[in-house]
């Protein structure tokens, strides 16, 4: 063991770039298109075309949470491209970028090159994390801000603040906030990080960290209250009913866990965060955002799909697992016998075993999320382009469930029948 450890360690570029290749192929077979997708796709091609960012023209409703993500898509449609084969050009990318922030986020805190690898390969094998990295979701965008945030954070904690690291992390935050709004999180605790820790504060610095932030802000959010009448997206109104959601929000993160095998880890960090909260300052700002975004996951009700929601903090989770193994478990047997628990619930789920989770669950593995496209069974996208054959050019007006890939397929005005992109429904309710 101590040998293959000083194996890594002297020879860790090769082994960096083994790990991303590998990595990368896995994820290229496993990433595939969901139906959520062509919902950001519609909005950015109304968009396009002149329509303003809606779902169906004429109606201003937020159905959207990844704003930036939606221009981006905008802006492929401007250069010709359609939305799947941009998707299959920039998400590829996009998720090398995340992987290569997460191994320099890991070896900033964890100040070993081997342990990073082991952060890298665990988050690289993610079946969620390489699943959604091609899903044409933002979700890989999210990881790579995330990630970025944590380890220009732990920096400007070590070796202090400057107006120059104060000016890139709020840019950085400004750019997290616009791709999905639950990176409001993310801005709570890196503001309190840098308030705190940043304790020779001048006017300077005060103006290079809340004024790039303001500035990309503000404007934004007084544009979605000058279009849509509200900063609150409409997807908010549908999810987040009171606390209906509260206990399917447990049992998803249960299952998470379990599913990845990260029972005994969450256990350590409920035991010893009061302790490692006093102890280690980096250590405690990481454990503080992992606690809110698992709290967010719980309250808001979690969401159907594969574990999309825990992606953007998983590499997080392992760094604060690993660290805190590290402080706390001296017996080196149990230490190894926990390394390999991690390792084997990220392959076990990396292979076909998986699907043997999900017959319990209310939640969808990516590969069915993927079928619901294009399965004779259910076929979305044909049947979107098959009502287009029919009805294109009309104003015949259609209602789904699945509110992706029919309308973006039909081009027709679409009644979304879960609210997403709908005002009445959200306060009438579903049924």
């Amino acid at each position: 063991m101590d040998t293959l450890l000083r194996v890594l360690r002297r020879n860790h570029i090769a082994f960096l770039i083994v790990t991303l290749v590998v990595c990368f192929m896995y994820a290229s077979n496993v990433n595939t298109l969901v139906d959520d997708a062509f919902i950001s796709f519609r909005y950015a091609e109304n968009f396009t075309n002149g329509h303003g960012l809606v779902f169906n023209p004429g109606e201003r409703v937020e159905g959207y949470t990844n704003f930036l993500w939606v221009l981006l898509f905008s802006a492929g449609f401007k250069m010709g491209f359609s939305a799947e084969v941009f998707a299959s050009m920039i998400t590829p990318l996009i998720h090398v970028l995340s992987l290569v922030a997460v191994y320099l986020f890991a070896l900033q805190v964890l100040k070993d090159r081997a342990v990073a690898l082991l952060v890298l390969l665990l988050t690289g094998l993610n079946h969620s994390v390489a699943g959604f990295s091609g899903s044409g979701l933002e979700t890989p965008l999210q990881v790579l801000e995330f990630s970025l945030c944590g380890y220009l954070f732990v920096i400007a904690v070590e070796n202090g603040w400057t107006p120059i690291k104060s000016l890139l992390i709020s840019i950085l935050l400004a750019i997290s906030l616009l791709t999905r709004p639950d990176a409001i999180l993310l801005v709570f605790a890196i503001g309190i990080g840098w308030f705190k820790f940043n304790r020779n504060k001048k006017w300077l610095d005060w103006l290079a960290f809340v004024a790039p932030f303001a500035a990309i802000i503000l404007p934004w959010l007084i544009w979605k209250l000058s279009f849509y009448g509200t900063i609150i997206p409409n997807t908010f109104n549908v999810r987040v009913r009171g606390l209906t959601g509260v206990g399917f929000g447990l049992i998803y993160i249960l299952n998470f866990l379990v599913y990845y095998a990260l029972i005994p880890f969450a256990a350590i960090i409920l035991l010893k965060a009061k302790d490692i909260l006093n102890k280690n300052s980096i250590l405690g700002a990481i454990l503080l955002f992992c606690g809110l975004w698992v709290l967010y996951v719980i309250f808001s009700g979690a969401d159907f799909m594969e574990f999309r929601f825990m992606a953007a903090i998983l590499p997080a989770l392992l760094i604060i697992s690993l660290a805190m193994m590290r402080e706390y478990i001296k017996n080196r047997a149990i230490f190894i016998a926990l390394i390999l628990t991690m390792i084997s619930g990220t392959l076990v789920n990396a292979s076909s075993v998986r699907q043997l989770f999900f017959s319990y669950m209310h939640i969808e593995p990516i590969e069915q999320l993927h079928d619901h496209l294009f399965s004779p069974q259910r076929n979305w996208a044909g049947i979107g382009k098959t009502l287009n054959d029919y009805f294109g050019d009309t104003d015949a007006i259609i209602a789904v469930g699945a509110a992706g890939a029919i309308p973006y397929y039909s081009k027709l005005e679409t009644v979304d029948l879960l609210g997403m992109t709908d005002k009445k429904i959200p306060k009438i309710g579903e049924p």
